[in-house]
């Protein structure tokens, strides 16, 4: 290892380019420094909170918006709508495996998935 650094699975597993260039069409932005001044807050060590936690976090929040993004995006296609609103994102969540698990909580104004006996 020549000094080199590798990212942990979650992370590579995306395609950080197609995260990247999804984030920049869609005109996405989270601000490191406000995250950085979040953190600062809600952490327990006097508020002393690394450079590296602020990018890795906020790397992690932009993949995990885009992915709910495209799949609540997906489910608009499905259904010919062009607006996404809190129902399409609860169907997109509850559709994916990995999303449900991460997202239990309720989604207001999400409605109750269809299920057929």
């Amino acid at each position: 290892m020549n000094g080199s650094r590798s990212l942990s699975p979650a992370i590579t597993n995306y395609q950080c380019i197609g995260v990247i260039l999804l984030i920049f069409l869609s005109l996405l932005v989270f601000l490191m420094a406000r995250i950085h001044k979040q953190l600062k807050t809600r952490v327990s060590a006097h508020g002393t909170v690394g450079a590296t936690d602020v990018v890795y976090t906020t790397s992690i929040l932009e993949c995990l918006t885009t992915e709910v993004l495209q799949l609540a995006e997906n489910t608009n296609k499905d259904l010919k709508v062009k607006r996404i609103t809190p129902r399409h994102l609860q169907l997109a969540v509850r559709g994916d495996e990995e999303l449900e698990t991460l997202i239990k909580g309720t989604i207001v104004g999400g409605g109750v998935i269809p299920h057929i006996h």
